[in-house]
């Protein structure tokens, strides 16, 4: 091509061995070599070449022509495209056969050691006994108030929960400001990315979409990009196969008309296809959590928190378009609200386990200095965020083992059921359990899957029963007594519904004033109080522990303008029918009790089904091995959630 600079540029670019020249010209490689010499031009994009042609023209002074220079870039690219290396010289080749010769040394990144570091750390902590308690002191303390420990030990729980065939819903439901999202994301946070799905103020369908699959009613998955539309320019252009740049009114119409043929045909093939699919929505084991929820998001998801099916379609509408579309789910997750005060009904409400954050001066003090601290203390917060990393590999590896071994999770413990007509044993475990509301079958129910959360962490420190070819994590008696008292801790406000300053106030302040008026107890709460409680907040707090049925409220006689409050419930009396309140000693102790009754009743079916497996009791090693138990290492386990093997 005459006048053409082309050889020019090709030579420059891939000989001259002189990286600040290259780097003059803007010339920025995509990937890097050891070897002496520039990558070849083809790694450069056309961008990237019309910029150098046009700082090169204007340093040897060649008439930059817009056409020219199109077709500069042109030749340039073919002429680099079957040349996949640039001349080989003497030198050059002797430079090679040294490297080549040359003992190879791979430097990991820093990340890949910290990596590598983690893991090693991980696994380190999988051997150490008590291993949740170990897990909450790594960052606990740091991080969240002393008050909210055992709010954070419950939402561990029942994350962990999505790891087991029936995972817990919790409700934490306190006013705003009050700590309840920044406990619950803090947990989160040391947990695998992969299972954790944050709905933060979400509409019905965006998770859907978003986790979700589109499949057609032959199975197949639907690339929702893939909907037919008119042509773009840049489509035809590809389609006539010409340059970006370049003008071609014929060739461009061509490839439209080629491109939207049957284009009406094709969209209403289209809407068939997608009015026929469904979407599919994966949720085991995963974590899904909602930050204040609203009743369509609820709506939605009613059917997964319901576990009355392990896979089912349902419907549901999308706001935007009010089409009905088809929602089909596999398995089940560990959701977790966070809200207000809001009331979803008692259908809803009955799903979940329902906790509240302390709500208190001491919590608000201890929580400056935590934030004071956090944001200073870059050397603790560096270590804490480590931590948290170890903790997340630490679960993945539990949660891996867990699904590949298919580890299912028994409560060894069975009582007896009579069917004369004859009221049972009150001396057993369901003894311990109120039943004066229907809803108290469900609530034990959650109490079972909160016991078997307790020793999920604890997996290679558990020995494994084989029960008709399933290996089976049995659940120890102070596993036992722990979920109870965690349980417990949680029946006031699960029942009641009600936030912590609601039901420390009717605790506090109603019951040790009875039969006072709303200003009179507003003047006793405010009394020690730095920032007073207004009045209305006071009798909003007495409407909503009318509805629970604490309090009856009746007009004083002496002043029409005042509102006088009755507990009916008696003073320093619970506000939650315990059955036996384990977390008091003596309830401890009867719990107990009850559980090694329970535990002799399974052991005498079950232990000879035990002996004669042809697989014996083991326990695992973080290695992958495994090392045998006996039966009776077996039996002190579940009696004293201990055990001590030697081989």
């Amino acid at each position: 091509m005459v006048g053409s600079i082309v050889p020019n540029i090709v030579e420059d670019m891939q000989l001259n061995h002189n990286i600040e020249y290259t780097n003059k010209l803007y010339f920025k490689p995509e990937s890097h070599t050891t070897l002496p010499f520039n990558p070849p031009i083809r790694q450069y994009t056309k961008g990237q070449i019309r910029t150098a042609i046009q700082r090169y023209a204007s340093m040897v002074g060649y008439p930059q022509n817009k056409s020219q220079i199109n077709a500069d870039i042109y030749e340039i690219t073919n002429k680099t495209a079957a040349q996949s290396t640039p001349p080989i010289t003497s030198d050059i080749q002797y430079m090679i056969d040294a490297e080549k010769t040359k003992p190879k040394i791979t430097l990991k990144t820093p990340e890949e050691l910290e990596q590598e570091q983690i893991e090693f750390e991980a696994l380190s902590l999988l051997t150490v006994e008590n291993i949740k308690e170990e897990v909450l002191k790594l960052f606990l303390n740091n991080e969240i108030a002393y008050e909210d420990h055992n709010l954070a030990e419950i939402i561990l729980n029942v994350m962990l929960s999505a790891y087991t065939p029936d995972p817990l819903n919790l409700r934490v439901k306190a006013p705003s400001s009050s700590g309840k999202t920044y406990v619950t994301m803090k947990i989160a946070s040391c947990f695998p990315k992969d299972d954790i799905i944050i709905l933060n103020k979400a509409s019905p369908q965006s998770w859907l979409y978003s986790y979700g699959k589109r499949i057609d009613r032959d199975g197949n998955e639907i690339d929702e990009s893939n909907k037919p539309h008119k042509a773009t320019l840049q489509e035809c252009k590809d389609k006539a196969n010409i340059l970006w740049s370049e003008v071609n009114k014929e060739l461009i119409e061509e490839a439209r008309v080629g491109l939207n043929h049957n284009l009406e045909e094709r969209l209403k093939g289209w809407e068939q296809r997608i009015a026929e699919s469904y979407i599919e929505l994966d949720i085991r084991n995963k974590i899904i959590i909602l930050i204040e929820a609203s009743d369509a998001a609820l709506s939605v998801i009613k059917p997964l928190i319901s576990h009355d099916s392990l896979e089912g379609i349902y419907r549901t509408q999308n706001n935007e378009t009010k089409k009905n579309m088809n929602v089909k789910f596999n398995g089940y997750a560990a959701f977790l609200i966070n809200d207000a005060e809001k009331n979803y009904g008692e259908e809803i409400e009955t799903r979940f386990l329902v906790v509240t954050p302390t709500i208190n001066e001491s919590k608000i003090d201890r929580s400056l200095r935590i934030s004071l601290n956090s944001s200073s203390d870059v050397l603790t917060k560096k270590k804490t965020a480590h931590n948290k990393k170890i903790i997340s590999k630490t679960i993945e590896y539990i949660r891996d083992i867990r699904i590949d071994n298919k580890i299912a999770v028994i409560p060894p413990f069975m009582v007896e059921i009579k069917n004369d007509g004859n009221s049972e044993n009150d001396n057993d475990i369901i003894s311990a359990f109120s039943k004066k509301d229907p809803r108290a079958m469900r609530d034990f129910n959650k109490y079972l899957e909160l016991s078997r959360t307790m020793g999920i962490l604890d997996i290679f420190h558990t020995p494994l029963v084989n029960i008709d070819g399933t290996w089976c994590q049995l659940v120890s008696v102070p596993h036992l007594v722990e979920s109870k008292k965690m349980f417990d801790s949680t029946l006031e406000a699960t029942k009641s519904r009600l936030p912590a300053n609601v039901l420390n106030f009717f605790k506090d302040v109603i019951q040790h004033n009875n039969a006072c008026s709303i200003t009179q107890l507003c003047d006793v709460y405010n009394k020690k109080k730095t920032i007073k409680t207004p009045r209305s907040t006071i009798r909003d707090w007495v409407n909503k522990l009318e509805t629970v049925g604490f309090v009856e409220k009746r007009e004083d006689a002496e002043d029409m303008r005042e509102t006088i409050v009755l507990s009916l419930i008696p003073k320093n009396g619970d506000l939650a029918d315990y059955g036996v309140n384990a977390m008091t000693d003596q309830g401890q102790q009867i719990y107990e009790e009850f559980l090694k009754t329970a535990f002799d009743i399974w052991w005498s079916k079950y232990e000879s089904i035990i002996s004669d497996a042809e697989k014996t009791p083991k326990l695992l090693n973080t290695d992958g091995t495994s090392m045998s138990c006996s039966i009776e290492d077996v039996k002190r386990f579940v009696l004293t959630g201990t055990i001590d093997i030697t081989e």
